[in-house]
């Protein structure tokens, strides 16, 4: 990929197209591809448990993330003691 091929998906995929789709949805992209060599890109809802983030104070932002988190770690949890069971 060129500079100027670079410079022109970085301008439309990231900043300009983003803009057309609804507000309820934001646009990110892994790690994984962060050498620029392609662009993947992936619509997230920012509506959880029937809220939208934009709206949710810090307490429910706060309450989201560590019942998210929580259930990751009893997920886990539950798979290493079943696999020494």
């Amino acid at each position: 990929m060129t500079e100027g091929e670079l410079f022109y998906h970085a301008i439309v995929d990231k900043f300009l197209i983003p803009l057309t789709y609804d507000d309820k949805y934001i646009i990110i992209q892994p790690t994984t591809y962060s050498d620029k060599t392609k662009f993947v890109n992936y619509m997230v809802s920012t509506i959880f448990n029937g809220k939208d983030l934009s709206l949710m104070s810090n307490s429910d932002l706060e309450n989201l993330y560590i019942e998210s988190i929580g259930k990751a770690y009893q997920t886990v949890l539950c798979n290493v003691l079943q696999d020494y069971a």
